[in-house]
């Protein structure tokens, strides 16, 4: 019920911002931040920029110095058919995804308490689990953690802290140049 209900307030959200990190297999620390309002999308990280106007998808490429611009309908191969956990059950076997998902004990974050959910999958580098805190009082998920399990411990491997209804940036969808 409670993925449900975050699902759901998500699903009214005008806008989202995420801000995060991940720890890839050599050991290095990438950050990178999103914003949507539900039609157009920018992600940011050091290795690129994305834009996705809802028309075209712009790509910049910080390495090889590349923008490519294509023509398309959606900005993410996986597009969910809704925001519920029945939805999220059916895209997940749909796309040939075997995850699971539990619920955990509440937790308290900087004096709040939070709910949990766990989402499990076996992956070819391992088990892998995302958790997703949620703020009770308007059912919103405020952050995730991707925790692989390596070298006998599990290990953060990812993080993101969630922002709804905050005004991105007047140029978040402006195309790239």
């Amino acid at each position: 019920r409670a993925l449900r209900r975050s699902a759901a307030a998500l699903g009214r959200a005008r806008t989202v911002h995420t801000d995060g990190w991940q720890r890839d297999a050599d050991g290095a620390r990438r950050r990178w931040r999103t914003w949507s309002d539900g039609v157009r999308h920018r992600v940011e990280s050091d290795a690129e920029r994305m834009v996705f106007d809802g028309r075209r998808l712009f790509r910049y490429e910080a390495d090889t110095r590349r923008l490519t611009v294509r023509r398309t309908s959606r900005a993410f191969a996986f597009v969910s058919s809704g925001p519920t956990v029945d939805d999220l059950q059916t895209d997940l076997r749909r796309w040939g995804w075997r995850d699971r998902i539990v619920f955990l004990p509440e937790a308290r974050e900087n004096g709040r308490t939070r709910r949990r959910v766990r989402i499990e999958r076996d992956e070819p580098a391992g088990p892998v689990r995302v958790e997703i805190w949620v703020d009770p009082a308007t059912d919103l998920p405020v952050r995730t953690e991707t925790h692989l399990f390596a070298d006998g411990v599990w290990q953060v491997r990812a993080a993101q802290r969630i922002v709804v209804d905050a005004p991105p940036p007047r140029d978040a969808f402006a195309p790239l140049r």
